[in-house]
Order: C-alpha cells, then structure tokens, then sequence
C-alpha cells in the first residue's frame, strides 16, 4: 500500500486550463512537508517513506512506483519519478521540461515494463508518450493522442488502439471524448474493466 501525503491541497484557477477544459476547477497538492509512504499490505508495517516534492498522482505496476511530482499553482514543474517498490529507492527521474516547455504532464497509468504520460493543455500540442519502466527512456510517441488504457498489448487512446511496442495503428476504436465538457483530457471517462 502507498500512500502520497501533502500538508495542503489549493483549489486551481479554472482558467488556467490544466486537466480541465476552462470551466471546472482542480485541486492541487501543495506544501513542504510532503512525502511518499508504503506499508506492507497485510501488516500495515511500514517499509519505507520518503520526503517528495508533493505528488499528484501515483501508480505502480511490474514493482515500479511512478509518482508525478508537482509545484505551484499554476504548474510550473512537474517530474516524472519513478521509486523502486520494495526499497523505496529513486530508480529515475524525468523533469517535464523532457516534454516540452509547459509542466502539463498527466500520469495516466502503469504497465507491463511501461509507463504512460500524456501533454494536457494546449488541444493543439496533445501528445502521448510511453516510456521504458526501467530506465526512462521514451520507447513510443503519439502526437495530438491522449491515452485512455492499455488493453492487453495495445494503448487504447482518445483516436484509436496502437500497438504499445510499435505505435501502429490498429483496428478497433479507442475510447473517446469525456462526456463531460469539451475538453478530452481527464473528466467524466467511465470506468472500463477487460478481462475474462
């Protein structure tokens, strides 16, 4: 189990646009004495903890820890940083300028031996990029893409399915706007649960 914890939490200006489409407020973590926590599930026994910028979003997936770190309101930095589950040990860091100028990185979701961040704010500069759990390093990138899932072996995005080693494009359609707003990043996506 881990845990992000924040001194405070600062409501955004909806006019700044970050993860929502100008007319609907976030809130953002905020503060110094902020940190990352995982337990042991089972026990509740903490195995580690670690001082972090505050962190916006966390998922883990393979026994990676992929936090997204963040300052200020608005934005003005974001890193990708992933930990090593079972030590609590900084494997890489990413800031958000690796992205692009703006600190509008969404942490989408985990996978196997990936990674997946999408470019927020600006509706003509979205762009998807999967990178490598091990290292960082960016394996696939979709321009003017918001990823949705990854499905078995595809990213299923806003525009389509794309095969999640190769970025070809696939059969099938991804999974479309929020039906919330005008925006397609974040929002009202309903949940959606493959599987057998």
């Amino acid at each position: 189990l881990v845990a992000a914890c924040w001194e405070k939490l600062e409501l955004s200006n909806p006019k700044d646009a970050f993860e929502n489409d100008g007319i609907r407020s976030v809130w953002w973590p905020a503060g110094e004495k902020s940190c990352v926590q995982a337990f042991d599930a089972e026990s509740g026994r903490a195995m580690w903890s670690i001082p972090a910028t505050p962190a916006l979003t966390i998922v883990s997936s393979g026994g990676v820890l992929f936090m997204l770190t963040h300052q200020g309101n608005p934005p003005s930095r974001r890193d990708v940083v992933a930990i090593d589950l079972a030590s609590g040990r900084e494997k890489w860091r990413l800031p958000h300028t690796a992205f692009g100028p703006e600190a509008d990185l969404c942490l989408n979701f985990a996978g196997p031996g990936c990674v997946v961040l999408s470019k927020t704010k600006d509706k003509d500069k979205r762009a998807t990029f999967v990178l490598s759990a091990d290292d960082g390093k960016t394996l696939l990138t979709l321009a003017n893409s918001v990823a949705r899932a990854i499905v078995g072996d595809q990213l299923w995005c806003h525009d389509g399915r794309y095969d999640l080693k190769t970025g070809r494009k696939m059969p099938g359609p991804g999974i479309g706007a929020t039906y919330a707003g005008t925006n397609i990043v974040g929002g009202c996506v309903p949940p959606i649960v493959v599987g057998d």
